[in-house]
């Protein structure tokens, strides 16, 4: 009786300890998201303070990171988000941990595009080979959109137009929460 009850007694112990561990690989994965959201929090901040007058480098950064930081709240584990900052690329990468699938996003804060935006953004799809494409402009998109609030997506290809960070967000939102893969 005795044996049994000691082999009972470390089997709980185990089953705690492993429940225990599990808790703690939680926390811990929480805390590392926590700490990258308050990094992005702080970029803000610093890209807040220099955004003054009509900068257009500050204000498509801020705009950037804005948007790197709603898509890291809104996406699962299976995701990772890069802002590379490389020329000929995307200015957000968005690709799965597991597979291949990869999704560039190009954010354009002006007060008007010109072709050379569309053309680029076209090129560096094609040329980076991403299975989906985003294009957010808080400018009309000519050809495409001309409402404000819109979203339309081409074949892989999904234009955004809007200023309001809220509606963004929804839609974005949306957007990953809808990926089949």
């Amino acid at each position: 009786k005795l044996k049994h009850l000691e082999e009972e007694t470390k089997t709980k112990y185990n089953v705690k300890l492993l429940e225990s561990q599990s808790k703690i690989a939680i926390m811990e994965e929480k805390l590392k998201r926590q700490s990258e959201i308050l990094e992005d929090t702080k970029s803000i901040e610093e890209l807040l303070k220099k955004k003054t007058g009509d900068v257009s480098v500050y204000k498509g950064k801020l705009d950037e990171k804005y948007i790197e930081t709603c898509i890291k709240e809104i996406i699962n584990q299976d995701f990772i988000v890069e802002n590379t900052g490389k020329i000929n690329q995307m200015d957000i990468i968005v690709r799965h941990k597991v597979t291949p699938f990869r999704i560039g996003i190009e954010c354009k804060d002006k007060k008007e595009l010109t072709k050379t935006d569309m053309t680029k953004f076209i090129r560096d799809k094609t040329t980076n080979k991403f299975d989906r494409s985003i294009f957010i402009s808080n400018c009309e998109i000519k050809g495409i959109l001309t409402c404000e609030n819109t979203v339309k997506t081409i074949k892989d290809e999904t234009y955004i137009y809007t200023k309001d960070q809220l509606f963004l967000r929804a839609v974005l939102q949306h957007y990953f929460c809808s990926l089949d893969l």
